[in-house]
């Protein structure tokens, strides 16, 4: 399937690639499909200023296969314990199978910024002993009942809920990711 189909346009001028969620045949391609996507969305991202995949959480094939394609792995966590087991196995996945270096962590659905901070702290300090990765903080996105809210209407909650905090800590972060 040509990825220019699967495309979602969230609003004018902005597009997501949903690599697992969403779209049940990229969750297990074979080699042939890699290859074929690879060759794919080379000639479509010359379209785009910028191609933002959101992958399904865990390390299923077709997780590895985009985070290794990706020019920037950024990975978005919870406080919840699983949560940081699963971004602790992408990232040691992604440094030790592909010897991919830079990673960056959004903290979601956060209480406060100081529960933000506690759990960047714990996860890049696990990052730090057994890997050697010394994460980027990206920043946090707190809790909202926005969030809840747009996903009932079936909208992404930055075009439903614009003005909420969820929404402007979205965008403070794109900022920092941008500049």
């Amino acid at each position: 399937r040509d990825p220019m189909e699967i495309l979602v346009e969230i609003m004018p001028g902005f597009f997501v690639l949903p690599a697992s969620s969403g779209v049940p045949e990229m969750a297990n391609l074979s080699y042939e499909e890699q290859a074929f996507l690879t060759d794919s969305l080379e000639h479509i991202v010359g379209n785009f200023d910028f191609v933002l995949v959101d992958t399904a959480a865990g390390v299923g094939d077709s997780v590895l296969w985009f985070n290794n394609w990706a020019g920037k792995n950024i990975t978005i966590l919870s406080p919840d314990p699983t949560a940081m087991t699963d971004a602790y196995a992408l990232i040691k996945i992604m440094k030790t199978r592909y010897n991919k270096k830079d990673f960056h962590l959004i903290i979601n659905n956060v209480k406060s910024r100081k529960e933000a901070q506690e759990v960047f702290a714990n996860i890049s300090t696990v990052l730090e002993n057994f890997l050697g990765v010394k994460p980027c903080y990206q920043g946090a996105i707190p809790q909202d009942s926005a969030v809840a809210m747009a996903v009932r209407k079936q909208k992404p909650f930055l075009v439903a809920q614009p003005k909420s905090r969820a929404s402007m800590a979205v965008m403070e972060i794109c900022n920092k990711i941008l500049s």
